[in-house]
């Protein structure tokens, strides 16, 4: 993305956002409220005692992160409207910079990231060294068309299928072999 205004202002991505201060729930009413602006909140289901009950409840993955799909100019402007979300910044080229996740890099997150019930299992960039295995794509079942990377992670006995935003967070899920074909880089780039 340029810095100076530009058609690169004009164009639709995906942008890493920050939530401020325990604010997830109303950014989240707020962006519901927003028709021009699409966005994705990874959640993960976690088990909670309240009022001496036991309950099963949606809650975002990581608290204080989200994605918005719009023009730089759009996502700015609800920014300044509600000060309780800012861009993830990082620098290129020395220059601070929002970041903008590529369109397949989300589509294949929310591929995976939607299946609240699948045995996903979710990494730090750090957590996972990604250099190493084969690049498949999924055929059939809930994941279909998702593009990813088999890897052993230690302490498990099976391979698994990783869909990663870089810099961001990587996503896990075991599944078996015959729902997986081997594609080149190329193709996992395409």
């Amino acid at each position: 993305m340029e810095t100076e205004l530009g058609s690169e202002k004009q164009k639709v991505e995906w942008f890493a956002m920050h939530v401020y201060a325990s604010g997830m729930k109303k950014a989240e009413k707020l962006l519901k409220s927003e028709k021009t602006l699409h966005y994705f909140i990874a959640k993960k289901y976690v088990v909670r005692k309240s009022g001496g009950k036991t309950k099963r409840e949606l809650v975002p993955l990581i608290s204080n992160l989200l994605f918005i799909r719009a023009t730089y100019k759009q996502v700015h402007d609800f920014q300044k409207l509600y000060s309780i979300i800012g861009f993830v910044i990082t620098s290129i080229e020395g220059r601070r910079t929002p970041l903008v996740v590529p369109d397949s890099q989300m589509e294949n997150f929310i591929k995976v990231a939607s299946h609240y019930e699948a045995d996903l299992v979710y990494y730090r960039p750090e957590e996972l060294n990604l250099s190493k295995g084969d690049y498949v794509r999924i055929i059939g079942g809930a994941f279909n068309g998702a593009k990813g990377q088999l890897i052993k992670i230690d302490g498990k006995r099976n391979k698994r299928f990783v869909v990663t935003i870089p810099n961001i967070l990587s996503a896990t899920v075991y599944l078996e072999p015959e729902f997986m074909q081997k594609i080149t880089k190329e193709e996992f780039n395409k």
